[in-house]
């Protein structure tokens, strides 16, 4: 394995999604004074709607055919997953921002799963930079979370399994959701004080 492939392997997009949305849910956290247990409680939220997204995969392994099956698959995995997180989150009234953080996620997850039967767009480049995108976007602190999925670039390109304009526009979708969020929840951009 190369270090393409394995840069690809190590920042792969189900552990930035993860990555991104329990750092979300720490700081916001952290920002609403939660007791310790609450804040656990968070994690785990979003721990279990990983499970959930791994769980659909694996139960769901010959229902879809075809080349974008893969894709079909994971995406509709993640958006179980992120509906998990939300209906608890919802119920807990935990706050706003990861709610809007999955929410971000799942509408990249539907325009990604349409376009990607006509076009082989980098979901490695959308998934890590939307993730880590949100939470730089919510603390700008974490800015430099963003080199990850801008590596991802060349990285999935040098791996062979896609182009250059692939991985811009992963990178261009990603950078389109989170503007989109940025001027209709403006108070998403406001830094979470840690």
């Amino acid at each position: 394995m190369g270090l393409s492939e394995t840069y690809s392997a190590v920042f792969a997009p189900e552990q930035m999604v993860v990555l991104g949305l329990t750092v979300m849910a720490l700081v916001e956290a952290n920002a609403s004074d939660a007791e310790p247990i609450e804040t656990v409680g968070r994690v785990v939220t979003v721990v279990l709607g990983a499970g959930v997204t791994v769980g659909v995969i694996a139960a769901t392994p010959e229902l879809l055919v075809g080349e974008s099956a893969g894709d079909l698959q994971a995406s509709l995995a993640l958006l179980v997953g992120l509906a998990v997180i939300v209906a608890v989150w919802q119920s807990r009234d935990w706050g706003d921002h990861v709610l809007w953080a999955c929410l971000t996620l799942g509408a990249v997850t539907v325009v990604h799963t349409a376009i990607v039967p006509f076009w082989n767009l980098s979901g490695h480049v959308l998934f890590s930079m939307t993730p880590l995108g949100l939470v730089a976007l919510a603390d700008r602190r974490a800015v430099v979370l963003v080199v990850i999925p801008l590596l991802m670039m060349p990285a999935r390109v040098g791996a062979g399994v896609h182009t250059p304009l692939e991985t811009v526009g992963g990178l261009t979708l990603a950078l389109l959701a989170l503007a989109v969020l940025a001027h209709h929840r403006p108070e998403f951009r406001q830094s979470l004080p840690v």
